[in-house]
């Protein structure tokens, strides 16, 4: 097969819940994401691994993280659930310290400093963020 990193050679799909797709289990219990077929005529069921992955999603949604949309993407020969999560949280209106975001195309980190300047809160998120957008840029 011959490559040319001119041209995307897949797209993830992506799906809205719960039009378009959802999460759900079979009779016996085991876990499927349903999505709405191309042709419009009905709906597929695809299995879930219950892997590290998809326990974290199961305490995420448990947690009350919601999920509304998810992306189906092909890699390795598999097809990979890219799930989109958000949860709402209260702010504290009286809150003395100083968040400080650092964000570039190879990482993203977090550091919150309290008032007496002591760090509350350090998080370097997306060590991988980079070689993702290399991987998708070909």
């Amino acid at each position: 097969m011959k490559t040319n990193p001119d041209k995307f050679k897949q797209v993830p799909v992506r799906f809205n819940i719960p039009r378009s797709g959802k999460f759900s289990k079979t009779k016996r219990g085991n876990p499927v994401v349903v999505i709405a077929s191309f042709n419009g005529n009905g709906r597929i069921a695809l299995p879930i691994r219950q892997d590290g992955a998809y326990r974290r999603f199961v305490e995420h949604i448990e947690d009350g993280w919601k999920c509304t949309q998810f992306r189906l993407h092909r890699q390795n020969g598999y097809y990979v659930v890219i799930v989109n999560l958000r949860k709402k949280f209260k702010v504290k209106q009286n809150y003395q310290a100083v968040v400080g975001v650092d964000v570039n195309s190879g990482s993203f980190a977090l550091t919150v400093l309290g008032g007496d300047r002591k760090v509350l809160k350090q998080l370097y998120l997306g060590q991988d963020i980079w070689h993702k957008q290399w991987k998708f840029m070909k």
